[in-house]
């Protein structure tokens, strides 16, 4: 029988890894010999892209890789990387210049996670300024360490530990520690996504603030015209377009480009848009209800 290693080196995204990159696998083998094969595939799906997108495993501590670039450092979860892969290696967020054309934008990065997201729109040339809201308080200091590692990037971001909604509260909220792409203020979310970790489910007392009155006093207190307005908020993005439609309509007059991904249903939000002339240039709607999307509003191209 094949032993762990051997199994190992039969994985052809395994044998195109940097020599370093090897090393430090090998050592989290013999470490860790509860990870199992499959678990260890798995991350390396998520992995070999971030690989070849230049980054290099520099070290790894308590189940968290430290990846580098030459440009930007992060911390990922080993057993959860698919967040920073979808960023950095697959580019979900990139534009081609047509869209983006000669302006320079600020962007509102609604669901920050662990500050990569807000990292990869700093290291834009285009990108002035990030401004990050991010929920969860456990999760938030995670993003802290992550724009601690990149100095010249963070200098960009302002980054807030609170989130969006309709009003201003305190809210029970949920997630899965090492899952930081499936959290919620809905526990009905986490158990529709991820059913056979349900057990691991951690509760966490959280602030929310109304998006209206945030953004309003973003915008306008730092002159904010040209915006780039990103969201990933698990399901909560309906609430939030809803507070600025009702309360602070004028901020689409600002914000040329949203993206992101809507969790129940994409026809809901752009419902919600419609009165205010965004043309979809981008919908990809999967089978589990999710929807990653581009929107341009109209005559943004040509101004």
């Amino acid at each position: 029988m094949d032993t762990f290693k051997q199994r190992i080196h039969k994985y052809a995204r395994f044998m195109r890894l940097l020599l370093a990159n090897k090393t430090y696998i090998y050592i989290y083998i013999k470490k860790r010999r509860a990870y199992s094969v499959d678990e260890f595939l798995n991350l390396l799906v998520y992995l070999h892209p971030l690989f070849c997108k230049g980054f290099c495993l520099k070290c790894f501590e308590n189940d968290v890789l430290l990846l580098d670039n030459g440009a930007t450092k992060i911390k990922v979860d080993m057993r959860y990387p698919a967040i920073a892969w979808e960023i950095f290696a697959e580019h979900i967020y990139e534009l081609p210049k047509a869209i983006v054309g000669d302006r320079t934008y600020s962007v509102l990065d609604i669901g920050a996670n662990r500050g990569y997201s807000a990292l990869y729109f700093a290291s834009l040339e285009y990108v002035e300024r990030v401004f990050s809201f991010e929920l969860f308080p456990d999760i938030a200091k995670k993003a802290a360490e992550n724009l601690a590692l990149n100095p010249h990037l963070n200098s960009k971001i302002h980054f807030h530990n609170f989130g969006l909604g309709a009003t201003e509260q305190t809210i029970t909220a949920y997630y899965l520690p090492e899952r930081d792409g499936i959290s919620s203020a809905h526990l009905s979310f986490l158990e529709q996504y991820a059913p056979e970790e349900r057990e691991h489910i951690q509760s966490q007392q959280c602030v929310v603030k109304p998006a209206s009155l945030v953004l309003q006093d973003c915008i306008e207190s730092n002159k904010l015209r040209h915006i780039m307005l990103k969201i990933d908020v698990e399901g909560a993005e309906y609430e939030i377009m809803r507070d600025l439609s009702s309360h602070y309509p004028q901020i689409f007059e600002y914000v040329g480009i949203i993206m992101g991904d809507t969790h129940s249903g994409f026809i809901a939000l752009l419902d919600i848009l419609r009165p205010y002339s965004y043309d979809v240039y981008m919908a990809q709607p999967h089978t589990n209800g999710t929807c990653p999307f581009i929107l341009i509003k109209q005559g943004w191209l040509k101004g």
